[in-house]
C-alpha cells in the first residue's frame, strides 16, 4: 500500500493524469486485500486469546506476556511493525489527500477564471436578449 500511495503522490505531482487514475484504481483494489488481511489478523488474535484463556477483545500487547518466552520478541516485533506500517500508510494517505485537494482547488480556480472569461466574451458578442449562443455554450 505504501508503494501505491507513493506512486499516486508522484503521479499527481507530475500532473500525470492517466498514471494518477491507475494509482487510484490500484489503491482501491488493494484496499480489499488489506480488509481481508485485517479480518484474518483479528481472527488469529481472537484464536490466540481463546487458547490463552483470555477475552478475545484483549489487545495484542496484553496477550504477548502470556505467550511462551521464545516467541514473545517475534510476536512483539510483528505487532510493532504492523502498527508502524498502519501509521505510515495513514500519514501518506493524508498527505496525498491534501495534495489532491490542492490540485483540485487549483483546477477549480482555473475553471472559474476560464468560465468568467467566456461569460464576458458572450455578453460582448451577443445582442441583448439573444440567448441562443449562451445556451449553446452552457
Amino acid at each position: 500500500m505504501l508503494a501505491l500511495l507513493e506512486q499516486q503522490q508522484q503521479s499527481v505531482r507530475a500532473r500525470g493524469g492517466p498514471d494518477a487514475l491507475q494509482a487510484f484504481a490500484a489503491i482501491q483494489s488493494h484496499q480489499g486485500v488489506i480488509t481481508r488481511a485485517r479480518q484474518i489478523r483479528r481472527e488469529a488474535k481472537a484464536g490466540m486469546a481463546r487458547t490463552l484463556g483470555q477475552l478475545e477483545s484483549l489487545p495484542e500487547r496484553d496477550l504477548i506476556p502470556l505467550l511462551p518466552q521464545e516467541v514473545r520478541p517475534l510476536i512483539a516485533a510483528l505487532v510493532e511493525e504492523n502498527h508502524a506500517l498502519q501509521v505510515e500508510v495513514r500519514e501518506k494517505a493524508l498527505r496525498n489527500e491534501r495534495l489532491l485537494r490542492q490540485s483540485a482547488d487549483l483546477m477549480e480556480t482555473f475553471i472559474r477564471t476560464f468560465n468568467q472569461h467566456d461569460t464576458q466574451w458572450l455578453r460582448a458578442a451577443t445582442p441583448a436578449g439573444d440567448t441562443s449562443l449562451r445556451e449553446a455554450m452552457a
